[in-house]
């Protein structure tokens, strides 16, 4: 019986990161996949393979695997934290936000360069959100900051959160953690509009996202 191989190994390629991989991401182009890793280092590879094997159709239908002609080119590695690397997510405004044990954030442009965005005195950054116009946020602790407009608010959450996440409007942020999800709505301005609204749920939550 022949078996078919694995699709990676029949279109695709991996990498070694020499590190636990700790988040991974795409940009908002669909071009480039980020991976952060436990020694603070965040790889990029481009989603174009020059020369790479692809899918050709058949002229009695179906299709057919034409081999690679060059290898997948190397990930770059940006040195992105002195710690760990442990929160990445796209950027709405082009490349990525990289959380670190250290506490900073940090902006990754999809060509390398780096940037720090803010910094929490004590403690690392667990979690990194993009909204709309360049808003941005993140959770450190039970804390969870949003800058916006250059200016940044900040609220505390009933324990630590392990994930948050914007809407699709970007006027609401939603952070999960042990014993619910904390929902915050924010106004035009600098400001959360309501006090935070609690949605209890029994037990820790380790992950998040918005209905479209």
């Amino acid at each position: 019986m022949n078996v078919t191989p694995p699709l990676l190994d029949l279109l695709g390629t991996h990498w070694d990161v020499k590190a636990a991989v700790l988040g991974l991401a795409w940009d908002t182009s669909s071009r480039i996949a980020a991976c952060a890793t436990a020694d603070g280092v965040v790889m990029l590879a481009d989603g174009v393979w020059p020369n790479g094997p692809h899918l050709a159709p058949r002229p009695a239908g179906g299709w057919a695997v034409i081999a690679g002609k060059s290898a997948a080119p190397e990930p770059l590695r940006v040195r992105a934290h002195p710690k760990a690397a442990l929160a990445l997510c796209a950027d709405r405004l082009g490349g990525f936000l990289s959380g670190g044990a250290e506490g900073r954030l940090v902006h990754i442009s999809s060509s390398g360069s780096c940037s720090q965005l803010a910094k929490v005195a004590d403690g690392a950054i667990s979690a990194v959100a993009s909204g709309h116009a360049g808003v941005r946020a993140w959770a450190s602790g039970q804390r969870l900051h949003r800058i916006a407009l250059q200016r940044e608010t900040q609220i505390d959450l009933p324990s630590a959160a392990s994930a948050i996440a914007f809407d699709r409007s970007g006027m609401r942020l939603a952070a999960c953690h042990d014993g619910g999800v904390t929902l915050v709505s924010m106004a035009e301005g600098d400001s959360p509009t309501h006090s935070p609204t609690l949605l209890r749920w029994p037990g820790p939550h380790a992950a998040l996202a918005w209905h479209p």
